[in-house]
């Protein structure tokens, strides 16, 4: 991600949205942790946590990311989507594969919505 915004342009911006957006992926399965809505170690709810976070993550990501300046640019969202992942996968990877599957089809389901609703506007 430094390298990124250390070049600029649309990768500084993609970087930008995509760490923005992967923050709910990353924090919410800590969130859940600290709530105590699971046991110290074992969490059979963390991967449906991890889903709704995807799913958020993928909604702020398709919505904002057609309006930002820059956006047509394919290195543009090739930065915005590593950064989500990178972001997002550091909260949900205490969930194993199953937190990791179920943040990225949250991501491609949060993200495909906002897509398809702008072009069949």
């Amino acid at each position: 991600m430094a390298a990124c915004l250390w070049r600029g342009g649309a990768w500084a911006r993609g970087v930008r949205i995509g760490f923005i957006a992967g923050l709910a992926p990353c924090l919410l399965p800590a969130a859940a942790r600290a709530a105590r809505a699971c046991n110290a170690s074992i969490c059979p709810a963390m991967p449906a946590i991890c889903l709704v976070a995807g799913v958020a993550a993928g909604v702020l990501l398709g919505w904002l990311g057609p309006r930002l300046r820059g956006h047509e640019d394919r290195r543009f969202w090739l930065a915005a989507a590593s950064a989500v992942v990178l972001a997002g996968a550091t909260g949900c990877v205490t969930a194993g594969l199953a937190g990791l599957a179920g943040m990225a089809l949250g991501l491609l389901a949060g993200a495909a919505a906002p897509v398809l609703a702008a072009r069949a506007a």
